[in-house]
């Protein structure tokens, strides 16, 4: 079933891709099956939920551990899935199907997939706990799911950290050089505020920064009898994680860079060893049927 909708965040990707598309990863393939921790698929048929440009779909269909299977992939952009298609070719035996597809109302039968995988795509569906009953009905019985998404506290507490720094320096968020800051700020503080909300999060892009008990909650109310949580990144890489962040958002004021990452050390040596978790902002999240 084609979406028959033309939302404006489906328009949104279709405009991405033909403008500025992201760079193609095939690695995700690799890091997802690593984290659901499979044996290695053969003769099965996986799922590629919201596959964009592709770059998860070819890295399965290529992966050494997947042989003589179907891998299919959908999105609601069109426009992606015409480059998606010709941004690869399978190995070992394996074949691709493509569709547009709501994500709501699949067209797959009732436990059909052994094998579904999706890289931060669950967090543009408005009604994901909707999206996980349907995904169990096309899981079979025994079939493992992945997915990495971006989760609440790994992005909130950088964003404090950084709008604290700005005040100290009385810099608003309107000010030159800081618009990377305000969306980020003010995406959080939206966030935070609008969680279920779902006149607020229709018209948005980006309509959820997880929290494990939301995700726990509605898988398991979904029927997944096992829900995992994992931190995509190592542990190393949170020490570092505050100057990333004002990387990503384009924060050079090197006043505000220098308070901003003096907070989050100061965090850091209260957390120790929890600072991985107390500040993960992407895992993966591992769904088992029963």
């Amino acid at each position: 079933m084609l979406d028959q909708i033309n939302r404006p965040d489906r328009s949104a990707f279709d405009v991405q891709v033909m403008l500025s598309p992201i760079p193609l990863d095939r690695e995700k393939g690799k890091a997802l099956l690593n984290a659901a921790d499979l044996p290695p698929l053969r003769q099965a048929n996986i799922l590629d939920v919201g596959c964009g440009l592709g770059d998860l779909t070819h890295g399965l269909a290529q992966s050494p551990t997947i042989i003589d299977s179907d891998i299919y992939a959908f999105d609601h952009s069109v426009q992606s899935l015409r480059q998606a298609a010709v941004n690869g070719t399978p190995a070992n035996g394996n074949r691709l199907h493509f569709s547009a597809q709501d994500a709501l109302q699949l067209c797959f039968a009732e436990g059909f997939f052994d094998f579904v995988a999706g890289s931060a795509v669950l967090h543009h569906f408005l009604d994901y706990p909707g999206f996980f009953r349907e995904l169990r009905r096309i899981m079979k019985p025994g079939a493992t799911a992945v997915f990495s998404e971006p989760f609440f506290d790994g992005y909130f507490w950088p964003a404090l950290f950084l709008k604290n720094a700005m005040a100290e320096h009385n810099i608003g968020l309107e000010e030159p050089g800081f618009s990377g800051a305000k969306i980020i700020i003010q995406l959080v503080d939206f966030m935070a505020r609008n969680r279920g909300n779902t006149p607020a999060l229709e018209h948005m892009t980006d309509k959820h920064f997880f929290r494990d008990s939301e995700i726990f909650d509605r898988a398991r109310e979904a029927g997944f009898h096992s829900v995992a949580f994992s931190n995509v990144a190592l542990p190393a890489f949170y020490t570092a994680w505050m100057p990333y962040f004002l990387d990503i958002y384009g924060v050079t004021h090197a006043s505000v860079r220098y308070s901003a990452i003096a907070q989050y050390q100061k965090a850091a040596d209260l957390a120790g060893p929890l600072l991985p978790e107390i500040m993960s902002h992407f895992k993966y999240i591992v769904l088992r049927n029963s």
